[in-house]
């Protein structure tokens, strides 16, 4: 605190003669900042969030700026990044506050340099503004466009099934909840775009979907590369029902050997609807004939499943005289009787009709509102009834069922129908009740003009046996261009439906999620190696279902990358070449390690640095080494193995049991050195080459360690080894292979640390020497698997390692501990390269890599922070409180820290302004290690209550409440009420005359930047009350599927720009407002070509003013 209040200047204050410039912290914003910047006994800040949501004039961004240039003047080689909507409000903000600063105070402004947006300190630090908009810096490829379908998927929203050219944001669309329920959402946002390149297909009795590799696939899925395990390589139900469902991207759901589909869900909403029979009226006398009637809501779904499966309108002399429904008396006696007891439940007097086929109700009133369903190829189920609670909706499906269906398969039925909407309504309702659900068309012959008929098959899911199960062989690969689109909806899933297969699968997440364009620059190149717990892996061949060395304060843990990131690069790459070390990069790519000035390590200055840098960074840093960390300390956590191995007893010998420790000893020699020899094709025993006379202690050595083991079991073969005369243990040598394909166990390589060097030192003693000159240790070996596995387990030890190829034969070179590389900038190149670029996206920002044999740690594709910075930065977020719909980043802060959190300070109170002290609303989640503060009183001296007065004038109720009150409101909340329109209408008489082309008009410009309507209005005075306006025109312009509106148009359809050059030309226009935000580019073409006075109109002062005049 002290340091801001010192060093943190503002205009404000510059003539006060106490403070001369400086800030002043209020007591509440001194004792928030205190705990803000608290930190643990580990000297670990205590939070890594802080949201501080403060009223309007409460200096919040003054505060942002003032931390941000505290943490910069006091952390060395820091990175401080100001992020906003766009790069305006990143720069006009916090960023200008800083500069500001640094202009009114010379002394600490003279050590800090300024270049674009970035703000450089003496030591190293910067402080950068960068836009997060979709296609900024922070956030491109926001649209997330690797999570689409094809164009001729459809998705089921409130107003039936839409493509991608229909689907707009203020449909509702059908959503899954993780709980399971069917739930109606409108989107969030809606990517559709070109699209070229693969696609994944899946072909399948019950599903069909085209969907791009990184679609979301949503089910169960078993077998295939580790995503689940499988049960003795059958499909069992309790196996599949015990799994959980989830999200799979395609590329990796394609692999699996099952995937079992979520094709159902669970209907908990709806509204009873009860049906009012109109009275039946005589003509010409008036005579009411027939009383109106209440009909129940299951009356009412089971009359309307019978009438729309088997009833039609009855017409005599051209009226409506009543209804029928078809139902044999001879061959379904039974669902007759249900008929007949409903009609009479219903209050009608049922007839028999057509020698008992038809049951007949005369009802005029009744017949003319059953006619708007039309004939049998328009019919459809009125929104009243899809709307309803589950049990009445599975009588209606029942009853249809039973008027028009037949049985299908043992746990299924199907439905013919002439009407598509039939057929969709039956298909919503079908989902509703649990029904998995297709469809097919076909032409009925057996009809004039042969009309087309529908067929829908229901299938439960409630009998396991029958699950839908996807084969590995139902997935392929094709090429595909044309439109993909996908919509954003908070539940994460959509009902979607192609070539008569309905399925749920997962939707866009329109965040940002992937950042394919930025990550590009953080890779490395296609001969890296990765390495995984299943050894060294080629990086372009990596996927998430691997798991991954990952680097944690200094050891390696297990995990799966979020993502991984791989594509087709070609540009300059960098590379890091030493003869113990080799990187290849992208520009952008994070390296790890230390930075020096000299190559000695020893006696660093302070400018000497340690941790992440970006590869352009150091090249432009003054740096002339580069010092890689090349090992961990070791393996975090050990896997368990056994504690004996059993060697099952033979004819000659007794049953012995070995501990792993000495097994592990036992295969560090037999992988070097040992073989399994065989008679008559069956294993016979184990020998251990070693001759004596080149080396007669490593031969004694050797022996001492195999007798130690096996006792007796060993005999000495002809001086040049050692043999071991055991059927039972040849048998389990003998899968351990030839020379040439030896691997060490999975097992081995799993084992806790001294169980590991055991096996180390045994290899080194069979198959390996020390290098005098340097101290190292080298092995060889013939197989380049068991060349990877010796590395890996160097590194498990935290002991550095090279794989280097001779011809036939692999060394592996073991470096002394106080090796380390030191890579001069003399071997920092810039090459021309053209291939695959990859990288994977891990918790800790680090994993362990390789290149030409020679492991290192680096940097991966995500802006996460290193494990050197843990503790050591956090995130701050200052704003107060936003609309409910639409800020939902701020919202899901604001549930995290406030209503999730509690109250830190409940017992302290704080003075308010002109009024009574109260607690401040300072919270904690300790669990997210979020604090914040939710401010909603004023507390500074300036914030009086003649101020807000003012204010009150000037905005409206609900804008008032969120600027000043730190209140949530609805967006609906701010605009122009309806009564205040009602109250604008004039009757057509009311209208005075008025000459368009001499009266002086204004045009009003309104626009967004994407999903968001354009507006354009034509106006003018009254010309009798100089203080009324009038509207001549209005018109709007909605974006499509695309979230984009066409500016120009075409001139049977006109855009906003072409629409307003029209107007220009038919009204007198003197002056074109429009908001400079977003329409500045058209705005200055016109104004160039003189076409009108073009006035910008701002959405600040000027917005506010108008505002308060519609009052």
């Amino acid at each position: 605190m002290d340091w801001m209040e010192t060093n943190f200047y503002i205009p404000e204050t510059r003539n006060d003669p106490v403070l001369r410039g400086r800030l002043k912290l209020q007591p509440y914003q001194a004792d928030v900042l205190r705990e803000a910047l608290a930190k643990d006994e580990k000297g670990n800040f205590r939070y890594s969030i802080i949201v501080w949501s403060d009223i309007k004039k409460s200096i919040k961004s003054t505060i942002a700026a003032a931390v941000n240039l505290f943490r910069a003047e006091y952390t060395e080689w820091g990175e401080f990044y100001i992020i906003a909507n766009d790069l305006k409000q990143a720069d006009s903000r916090v960023a200008h506050y800083l500069r500001r600063c640094l202009q009114l105070n010379p002394k600490l402004g003279s050590k800090y340099s300024q270049r674009g947006y970035r703000t450089t300190g003496p030591n190293g630090s910067f402080l950068e503004a960068i836009p997060i908009d979709p296609s900024g810096e922070a956030g491109s490829n926001a649209d997330g466009i690797t999570y689409c379908m094809d164009e001729q998927t459809q998705i089921l929203t409130r107003d039936g099934w839409k493509g991608w050219e229909a689907l707009t944001l203020e449909d509702e669309i059908a959503t899954r909840s993780p709980d399971g329920l069917f739930e109606w959402q409108k989107p969030m946002d809606i990517y559709c775009a070109p699209y070229d390149g693969d696609m994944v297909r899946i072909t399948h009795r019950s599903l069909d979907a085209l969907v791009t590799p990184d679609h979301r696939m949503y089910g169960k899925f078993t077998g295939g590369r580790g995503i689940a395990p499988g049960v003795d390589g059958k499909w069992k139900r309790e196996f599949v029902e015990s799994l959980p469902i989830r999200f799979l991207a395609a590329k990796y759901a394609m692999q699996t050997r099952n995937y079992y589909p979520v094709l159902t869900s669970t209907w908990d909403g709806g509204v009873p609807a009860w049906l009012t029979i109109p009275p039946t009226v005589g003509v010409p006398s008036g005579k009411i004939l027939q009383k109106e009637r209440i009909i129940s809501p299951m009356d009412y779904a089971e009359f309307m499943g019978w009438f729309l499966s088997e009833g039609c309108v009855i017409k005599k002399k051209g009226r409506f005289d009543g209804f029928s429904i078809g139902q044999s008396k001879t061959r379904n006696p039974q669902k007759r009787e249900q008929i007949l007891a409903l009609l009479r439940r219903m209050g009608f007097v049922p007839h028999e009709w057509a020698g008992g086929m038809n049951i007949v109700v005369y009802h005029s009133a009744f017949g003319e509102m059953l006619s708007r369903f039309g004939l049998s190829n328009e019919k459809y189920v009125p929104d009243d009834i899809k709307n309803m609670p589950l049990p009445e909706l599975k009588m209606f499906l029942k009853t249809f069922i039973d008027g028009d269906g037949a049985k299908n398969w043992a746990n299924g039925y199907v439905i013919a129908v002439r009407s598509e909407q039939l057929r969709d309504d039956l298909v919503e309702i079908s989902q509703k009740c649990g029904y998995s659900c297709s469809s097919h068309e076909t032409v009925d012959r057996r009809w004039p003009k042969n009309p087309v008929m529908y067929a829908v098959y229901l299938r439960s899911q409630d009998d396991g046996r029958r699950t839908t199960k996807v084969k590995h062989r139902n997935w392929s690969l094709e090429k595909y261009k044309g439109m993909v689109f996908c919509p954003s909806v908070p539940n994460g899933t959509i009902y979607a439906r192609r070539n008569g297969r309905y399925y749920w699968t997962g939707n866009s997440e329109l965040w940002g999620a992937n950042e394919k364009e930025k990550q590009r620059m953080w890779c490395l190149d296609d001969e890296s190696e990765i390495l995984t717990n299943k050894g060294w892996k080629k990086g372009v061949d990596l996927t998430v279902l691997d798991e991954v060395a990952v680097y944690d304060n200094g050891y390696i843990k297990w995990e799966h990358p979020r993502d991984v990131f791989i594509q087709p690069y070609s540009g300059k790459m960098h590379l890091y070449q030493h003869k113990n070390f080799s990187l290849m990069c992208t520009n952008e790519h994070r390296l790890f390690g230390r930075y020096s000035y000299s190559g000695m390590l020893e006696g660093r200055n302070k400018y000497d640095h340690y941790g992440v840098m970006r590869s352009n960074e150091l090249r432009n840093s003054g740096y002339s080494y580069y010092h890689p960390v090349l090992v961990p300390k070791g393996i975090e956590k050990s896997t368990d193995h056994p504690n004996w191995i059993r060697i099952a007893p033979t004819k000659f010998h007794e049953e012995k049991f070995i501990s792993w420790k000495d097994w592990v000893t036992f295969l560090g020699l037999y992988l070097t050195e040992g073989c399994t020899n065989d008679f008559r094709g069956v294993p016979c025993n184990v020998k251990i080459s070693q001759l004596r006379a080149p080396h007669p202690q490593k031969y004694d050595r050797i022996y001492d360690i195999l007798h130690g083991i096996f006792g007796d079991w060993v005999k000495i073969e002809k001086r040049d080894g050692f043999k071991i005369s055991n059927t039972e243990l040849a048998k389990i040598t003998k899968p351990l292979g030839t020379t040439w394909f030896k691997r060490v166990p999975r097992a081995v390589m799993e084992s806790d640390l001294e169980t590991l060097r055991s096996f180390m030192d045994a290899y080194i003693l069979g198959d390996g020497h020390i290098v005098e000159e340097s101290g190292s240790v080298q092995i060889t070996c013939a197989s380049k698997g068991m060349a990877d596995d010796l590395q890996e387990i160097a590194l498990r030890l935290g002991i550095r390692s090279s794989v280097r190829r001779h011809r036939t034969w692999w060394r592996i070179t073991l470096l002394n501990g106080s090796f380390s590389v030191s890579v001069h900038k003399d071997s920092w190149s810039e090459i021309n390269y053209s291939g695959k670029v990859w990288c994977p996206i891990v918790s800790t920002g680090l994993f362990m890599a390789r290149r030409e044999g020679r492991p290192f740690i680096t940097g991966n594709s995500e802006a996460t922070l290193s494990p050197t910075k843990r503790g050591k930065s956090f995130r701050w977020v200052e704003s107060y409180a936003g609309f409910t719909e639409e800020s939902k980043l701020l919202y899901s802060l604001y549930d995290l820290g406030v209503k999730q959190g509690e109250l830190l300070w409940p017992d302290r109170l704080y003075e308010v302004t002109e009024g009574t002290p109260t607690p401040l609303e300072l919270y904690v989640n300790r669990e997210a290690g979020m604090l914040c503060l939710w401010n909603t009183q004023p507390r500074c001296p300036w914030q009086t209550k003649d101020y807000y007065r003012e204010e009150a004038k000037i905005l409206l109720p609900a804008e008032f409440q969120r600027m000043h009150r730190n209140q949530w409101v609805t967006s609906e909340d701010t605009f122009v009420p309806m009564e205040w329109f009602d109250a604008c209408f004039r009757r057509p008489e009311e209208w005075p005359e008025v000459d368009v082309k001499r009266h002086p008009m204004v045009i009003a410009l309104d626009a967004a930047v994407s999903n968001d309507n354009f507006g354009l209005l034509v106006g003018c005075r009254h010309p009798q009350f100089e203080n009324d306006v009038m509207v001549w025109y209005a018109k709007a312009w909605k974006p499509g599927a695309s979230g984009v509106i066409d500016f120009l148009g075409t001139e049977e359809d006109p855009g906003p720009e072409r629409m307003v050059r029209k107007l220009v030309k038919d009204y007198n226009i003197v002056q074109i407002a429009y908001d400079p935000y977003q329409l500045h580019d058209m705005a200055m073409r016109m104004k160039r070509e003189g076409i009108a006075w073009i006035k910008p109109f701002n959405q600040g002062n000027d917005r506010l003013i108008a505002d308060s005049q519609l009052r």
